[in-house]
């Protein structure tokens, strides 16, 4: 990483818990758009939101349009559900479940560095052998 301090464009936020644990993000990267994001491990802060390392896996390419589709207005806020129910389409609810349910090894860590919705990214050189079943 070169010092990039992507912008998260678009957030949609599927688990939360004293801050974002899962979900999917656009980010501003050459490595590509659309993520699906899940909590690695967290930081407790007494004194404010914990504090989260995420693990980022890309979106196959199929997913995109759908994506695109559901959240390419990058104007729109930040979305949370299960907590409002209908906010999405069953298309989408469909793709993020299929990342959800069968993760890939993720290809970026990070964490979101302040309110500006900065974060800072790592890449993932060798894969540490994360299944679908661990992360559930």
């Amino acid at each position: 990483m070169t010092g990039e301090s992507p912008l998260l464009r678009i957030v949609a936020i599927v688990d939360w818990y004293d801050g974002a644990r899962e979900g999917v993000a656009q980010l501003a990267t050459s490595w590509g758009d659309w993520w699906y994001f899940r909590t690695l491990a967290t930081h407790y802060d007494p004194e404010s939101v914990d504090h989260c390392l995420y693990a980022f896996t890309a979106f196959p390419a199929e997913a995109v349009p759908v994506l695109e589709e559901e959240f390419g207005d990058a104007g729109r806020p930040p979305i949370m559900w299960p907590d409002a129910p209908g906010e999405v389409t069953a298309q989408t609810f469909a793709v993020v479940e299929a990342a959800a349910a069968d993760p890939a090894v993720p290809s970026l860590l990070g964490r979101v560095t302040g309110r500006d919705r900065r974060c800072e990214l790592w890449d993932v050189y060798r894969p540490f052998g994360f299944t679908g079943s661990v992360w559930r």
